[in-house]
C-alpha cells in the first residue's frame, strides 16, 4: 500500500505562532538571566515540548512556580483568576 503525504502538512498558523513566541520568550529570558516557564505545555507535541525544554522552558502547573521568572501562557488562554495570580506574584503580562 503506498504512503501518501498531504501537499500541505505541519502545524497550523496559530501553533506556529505560539511556538515562535515561546522560543522568542525563552531567548529573552536567557538574555535577562531569568527562568522561563510555561503554564502547562505550549502545544501537545512531545518533540516541540522537548525542544522548548532544551531552550530552557520549564513546564509548571501553578503560577507561583514561575515567581521571579517569565511565564508563557498557553495559546488556549486563561481565565481572569490566572491573570490575577500573575499580578499577585509580580509576573508581568506582555
Amino acid at each position: 500500500m503506498p504512503l501518501l503525504i498531504a501537499q500541505h502538512a505541519g502545524f497550523c498558523s496559530g501553533v506556529r505562532r505560539a511556538v515562535a513566541m515561546a522560543e522568542e520568550t525563552a531567548k529573552k529570558a536567557k538574555e535577562l538571566g531569568l527562568r522561563c516557564c510555561s503554564l502547562g505545555e505550549v502545544v501537545h507535541n512531545p518533540l516541540v515540548t522537548r525542544k522548548l525544554a532544551d531552550m530552557g522552558v520549564q513546564v509548571v502547573t501553578d503560577v507561583e512556580q514561575a515567581r521571579g521568572g517569565m511565564l508563557i501562557l498557553r495559546s488556549h488562554g486563561v481565565g481572569p483568576e490566572i491573570l490575577a495570580q500573575c499580578e499577585k506574584a509580580g509576573i508581568p503580562l506582555l
